[in-house]
């Protein structure tokens, strides 16, 4: 039989915007530990680490994702729009898979901003 999906979904919380840099940090609250990944767009991205294990509240920990334009073609496009109107709107699509369950999506609108 397939894995079960995860306990609990996955929660978006703060995002925090470097408007120097055009990145920006958006915490992601998961229900156990496991593998977080933003498979959309092809952007630049990276989970920061921090502590281990991350943040424990209310049932959930806390995760930290960096995202930023990156070097792909979509990537220019990102940074083309952040020079030439300080935004660039983006749909995030992110994949948690909890150790022992499968993988689970869930999606973020957010915007990249930059002065």
């Amino acid at each position: 039989p397939p894995l079960p999906l995860p306990s609990r979904p996955i929660r978006f919380g703060k995002v925090r915007h470097n408007l120097e840099t055009g990145t920006a940090v958006i915490d992601v609250w998961v229900p156990a530990r496991g593998d977080l990944a933003l498979t959309a767009p092809k952007i630049g991205w990276r989970v920061l680490k921090g502590i281990t294990p991350p943040p424990y509240h209310g049932g959930s920990f806390r995760w930290r994702l960096q995202i930023w334009p990156g070097k792909t073609r979509f990537g220019a496009k990102v940074r083309r729009q952040l020079k030439e109107k300080g935004r660039a709107p983006l749909t995030l699509q992110v994949s948690y898979a909890e150790t022992g369950q499968r993988a689970t999506t869930a999606i973020k609108r957010i915007a990249l901003l930059r002065k």
